[in-house]
């Protein structure tokens, strides 16, 4: 085995794809629609991503509840 580092893309805001970085192009958070792409049995893992957190940190998930549609 390589002693090399293994690199996780998007595991923080340096590695991540910097196009993508901090947009939400999900369906609204825990929607029918949603878990059509994101699978329940993917959710944990789905809430430690960036995409997760920087949707929390924008205040389009609160306490784990998609509120981006009652901010318009």
């Amino acid at each position: 085995m390589s002693d090399e580092p293994v690199w996780e893309l998007d595991a923080d805001p340096d590695s991540a794809n910097w196009i993508k970085a901090g947009t939400w192009d999900l369906p609204p958070y825990l929607s029918p629609e949603f878990f059509q792409v994101i699978p329940l049995d993917q959710l944990e893992w789905f809430r430690t991503t960036l995409t997760y957190r920087s949707a929390v940190a924008k205040g389009l998930i609160y306490d784990d509840e998609w509120v981006a549609d009652y901010l318009k």
